[in-house]
């Protein structure tokens, strides 16, 4: 091999060893993502610093009966 395919072979190589990097840092951070909706950190629909837990709606709430309007004896 002659200097300029050296080169480009150790170009190639760097190259492939910082892109292989990438793949296990995207790798990483999925497996953590998944992990923190897994146990319930996170909102899968986007991150809230201030949204702590489950937003129940209002058809989960418990519906009291209306209580009979007291009448006056008299």
């Amino acid at each position: 091999m002659n200097a300029k395919e050296n080169r480009k072979t150790a170009a190639a190589e760097k190259m492939e060893s910082e892109m292989e990097e990438r793949r296990e840092a995207r790798r990483d951070e999925e497996r953590f993502r998944l992990q923190d909706l897994n146990q319930g950190m996170q909102d899968p629909a986007g991150h809230e610093a201030t949204h702590s837990g489950i937003r129940w709606g209002a058809s989960y709430k418990v519906r009291r009966k209306k209580a009979k309007p007291k009448q006056n004896a008299g």
